[in-house]
């Protein structure tokens, strides 16, 4: 079961009607365990969509085409990846998925503000600088 809530003053209270409805089942005093996640900000996922696209177009050479190329660059070079042993026996690194419902906000804004550090250095170009522009990718 899961419940959108929020925390107040006074604890813990549903937000949506349905979580309401749920939440008033619940039996009183009953102790339940709950995983506490974020979730995404669905505008600061499409804002650094806009800016892959953004600083794909005015990628200064030829090694960058795509925003996946792109993406994946970011990950290896911010240190978000998974480390894997393959099958000879050797220690590999992979890019962590930042896909919408498995990466939590926190760990996503970490990564975010990790990769428009990067894109301001290969871009020489500010992150204020680069914010600023996104909006014409959105």
């Amino acid at each position: 079961m899961k419940l959108y809530l929020k925390k107040t003053s006074t604890g813990l209270i549903p937000i949506y009607e349905d979580d309401k409805k749920v939440f008033n089942k619940i039996e009183k005093n009953l102790m339940c365990l709950c995983d506490i996640k974020q979730p995404r900000n669905l505008k600061h996922h499409k804002k650094f969509f806009a800016i892959l696209r953004l600083a794909v177009d005015n990628w200064p050479n030829d090694d960058i085409t795509t925003t996946d190329q792109l993406l994946d660059n970011l990950k290896l070079n911010a240190g978000f990846v998974e480390t894997f042993t393959g099958l000879d026996g050797e220690k590999n690194v992979k890019p962590k998925s930042i896909q919408f419902t498995k990466t939590g906000q926190i760990e996503f804004s970490a990564f975010y503000d990790k990769a428009l550090d990067i894109l301001g250095k290969y871009l020489d170009i500010s992150i204020f600088d680069i914010n600023e522009n996104a909006d014409s990718y959105m």
